[in-house]
């Protein structure tokens, strides 16, 4: 890869780490314009799916039409994704339940950058294990491979569909209805299924500016016919500002040029106005389908959010995951695979959508109901109207906080919560869900005034079996005073901000003991004309780039990083460990050139967590990563100045 393609990974979100890390790595490679000594950790994260051990499917009967959606299956993405044990496990729970389901869509990211070696496997876990018609919409990511190109990416979709698709009465397959089409009027059980495909521009390929007046036509159409029906609309990217998490730029369809105005545009008022029987699916966002904000019906028809059938989970706001993480996938998150099965009524056109849980064998929740018959009058799923019918949550007889004794240090502590014990109220809102617990930390002398106050992500989101009867976090971050009495309140919390205080715990933190410092982990003494790691314990160098040595104007040798070289050691996870909670560095050093572009990393160690010294010319900063965030100091050093630098962080 060059620069530019790694670059283009990076916003892809390939390499599953943060910019700062990604460019840790690349400077590894020799293509970032970084130097220094780098540190890279080993990377292997474990897959997870969780078969599910008692499926508990709802029963499905009488003369219905069924169809499912699926989002985000991103088949030939990372290894943990699983797609391959999640398509076929997932396929044969739907037979079970619905052997007469009358057709499949999948709404975008199905092919995780759209090569054409993914939509081979695409169609071959599609062919091998879906029994009845297909259809597929591109999302952004069908056009990655292709460098954005509209031609080419949808060139590529539609050779998939000609030659490698070959399902039973697939819609867009050669001799079907809707052959070779990437915008599709799909005719199921005689209800249409509008499904639209987003083009580059807007934010990341979101852009459906050109499919507007092809939407309002087949709308008018499919109304004409029988206004009473519901009109399904199929696009990957929500509308702005709709089901959960569609408020901001890098989640939300651009269907209009002012996109992320206070309401979702001028096309969607249009649409609000006249199709109050439009039901929107669209995918992208992958928040767990629990979550009840992921149905909305605020403004004038129904959209509804449809989780990831096979990738990982996305959450932000919600708070901390295991790993101290606050945004993004959390810790869990890969375990994902889920879908919706959608149920007419042809008698009365009534719909019935049902949240599939593929890892739990089971439906989240009560189906959802929307009457298009009805009109606006019968929604029910209002953002407003749920918030209002819900409750806070249950605390139930046995219910108990704690301080966890051993966890206590100087500076923090982590706490329990018999989660079991604590239950959604279901008597307000049926679907509601515990989705955070609030942990709050006062001193004992001021219980009122909070000194630490932090929100910590549930287990609503993984699979039933994965859920912890108690629940343990550290107070990430707390920093609290040493040998001080302090008061511990935790307070369970629904989506919509709703609070039960759960109880509360007294504990004392520990008096500071300051370790001597001990045989140094890296010992690379420039001076001897050598890269090698001196300490007790050696760690394998690996130069990279034209590393040289000269001798400076006192005659010692220094070794010299020309902005493209560098030097990496193998670290364990030992030796983050080690280092994850105290780490000094200490380096003598000199700049004789700016960074052209960015910054020169003169030590970098952060990836799972230690120290990085990194020069943003003329500041020289210094960042540790505590496992829990960035903490950051910097100050000035001038260029042809040799410095001394001691940091440390305890």
């Amino acid at each position: 890869m060059d620069p530019q393609q790694l670059a283009s990974a990076y916003d892809r979100g390939t390499f599953g780490v943060s910019r700062r890390a990604f460019l840790k790595l690349a400077a590894v490679t020799g293509v970032s314009a970084a130097a220094g000594m780098l540190v890279f950790p080993e990377q292997q994260a474990a897959a997870a799916f969780t078969q599910p051990a008692a499926p508990n499917w709802p029963p499905l009967s009488g003369d219905k039409i069924r169809f499912t959606v699926h989002s985000d299956t991103h088949v030939g993405a990372s290894p943990n994704n699983n797609y391959r044990d999640k398509i076929p496990e997932a396929f044969s729970a739907i037979y079970a339940m619905a052997p007469d389901v009358d057709a499949h869509f999948f709404v975008g990211d199905s092919a995780d950058t759209g090569h054409p070696d993914q939509y081979v496997e695409l169609a071959q876990l599609l062919n091998a294990n879906a029994r009845k018609p297909v259809g597929i919409v591109m999302g952004n990511h069908e056009y990655y491979n292709w460098s954005g190109s509209k031609q080419n990416a949808q060139d590529a979709f539609k050779t998939f569909l000609a030659s490698e698709l070959n399902v039973p009465g697939s819609f867009q397959m050669p001799g079907g209805a809707n052959e070779g089409q990437a915008d599709a009027d799909f005719a199921v059980g005689g209800y249409h299924v509008l499904a639209v495909a987003p083009e580059p521009g807007g934010y990341d390929n979101s852009w459906y500016g050109a499919k507007r007046d092809w939407i309002l036509e087949r709308c008018a159409a499919a109304a004409a016919e029988d206004p009473a029906k519901p009109i399904f609309l199929l696009t990957h990217h929500p509308f702005p500002n709709t089901v959960w998490y569609s408020g901001s730029n890098s989640w939300n369809g651009q269907f209009d040029e002012n996109a992320n105005t206070a309401q979702s545009g001028a096309f969607y008022q249009e649409l609000c106005e006249k199709y109050p029987q439009i039901i929107h699916f669209s995918g992208h966002t992958h928040i767990p389908m629990a979550d009840p904000r992921s149905i909305y019906q605020d403004d004038g028809f129904t959209l509804i959010q449809t989780a990831t059938f096979a990738n990982n989970f996305w959450m932000e706001n919600d708070g901390h995951d295991e790993t101290g993480s606050a945004g993004g996938h959390p810790n869990a998150g890969w375990d994902a695979n889920q879908c919706e099965l959608v149920e007419i009524d042809p008698a009365t056109n009534s719909v019935s959508v049902h949240r599939l849980d593929f890892r739990s064998g089971c439906a989240l929740g009560a189906p959802w109901v929307i009457e298009p018959s009805k009109g606006t009058t019968a929604f029910r799923y209002t953002h407003a109207g749920m918030a209002a019918r819900s409750k806070p949550p249950l605390v139930l007889d046995g219910a108990e906080v704690a301080v966890i004794e051993e966890s206590v240090t100087a500076n923090g502590a982590s706490f329990s919560v018999k989660a079991a014990r604590v239950a959604p109220d279901a008597s307000g809102l049926e679907d509601d869900i515990v989705i955070s617990y609030r942990a709050v930390v006062a001193l004992a002398e001021a219980p009122d005034t909070a000194v630490y106050d932090a929100r910590f992500m549930s287990d609503y989101y993984k699979a039933e079996a994965n859920r912890a009867e108690v629940f343990e976090r550290p107070l990430f971050g707390a920093g609290l005073a040493e040998d001080t009495s302090y008061v511990l309140r935790v307070f369970a919390a629904n989506p919509f901000g709703k609070e039960t205080l759960v109880g509360e715990a007294a504990f004392r933190t520990a008096a500071r003991v300051t370790p001597a410092l001990g045989n140094p982990l890296l010992s690379v003494d420039f001076s001897t004309g050598s890269h090698a790691d001196a300490a007790l314990a050696p760690h394998n160098a690996v130069p990279t780039g034209t590393l040289t040595y000269e001798s400076d104007s006192f005659g010692v040798p220094v070794a010299v990083f020309d902005g493209s070289s560098a030097v990496g050691y193998d670290f364990t996870a030992d030796d983050y460990a080690a280092i994850a909670q105290a780490e000094t560095i200490e380096v003598l050093f000199q700049f004789t050139a700016n960074p052209t572009s960015g910054y020169f990393d003169l030590f970098s160690s952060a990836q799972g967590a230690g120290q990085d010294l990194s020069y943003y010319a003329p500041q020289l900063q210094h960042y540790v990563n505590t496992g829990s965030g960035y903490r950051c100091t910097e100050a000035t050093v001038p260029l042809n100045a040799w410095t001394h630098v001691l940091a440390t962080y305890d």
